[in-house]
């Protein structure tokens, strides 16, 4: 019986605090395919002057099959987030793995979040949330870019 009522406990305690936390997501750290990921977002952007020396915070980073959303704060090299009139810079990506590799395409240009430190909504696309594949062509095609390939 004492199992029980801790356990109701617990659950009554879960249920009060998970509304109240900041909704973010990011894919598993153990996720062979997250740091592949985050590579190809590095390429695309290294080729920019001003963006070669940045790191990512990663808000919002999804993977379905072939397809991901990545969605990162700019952090300088010791890790603070890149702020303009206290927002956060945000940038989003697509990415498709070609050949065992990941490829990302740019959403647009720097967004900003909504806070001084972003959350997932801050990662919406065209108001969308990106989930699943389908949420990724979406984005693309919101941004008159051809979408993904069938699997």
């Amino acid at each position: 019986m004492m199992k029980i009522s801790k356990l109701a406990a617990c659950a009554l305690i879960l249920g009060a605090t998970v509304p109240n936390v900041t909704y973010a997501r990011d894919l598993d750290k153990s996720d062979p395919d997250r740091a592949h990921i985050l590579a190809a977002v590095h390429r695309l952007n290294d080729g920019e002057p001003d963006l070669k020396d940045y790191h990512y915070f990663v808000v919002d980073l999804i993977k379905d099959h072939d397809a991901a959303f990545a969605c990162v704060a700019l952090a300088d090299k010791d890790g603070s987030l890149e702020m303009t009139d206290d927002q956060a810079e945000i940038m989003k990506f697509a990415l498709e793995r070609r050949n065992a590799q990941w490829v990302a395409t740019d959403l647009g240009g720097v967004g900003f979040a909504v806070g001084a430190k972003p959350v997932q909504s801050d990662c919406k696309v065209e108001g969308r949330i990106v989930d699943t594949r389908d949420d990724v062509n979406a984005a693309l095609k919101a941004i008159a870019h051809k979408p993904f390939s069938s699997r």
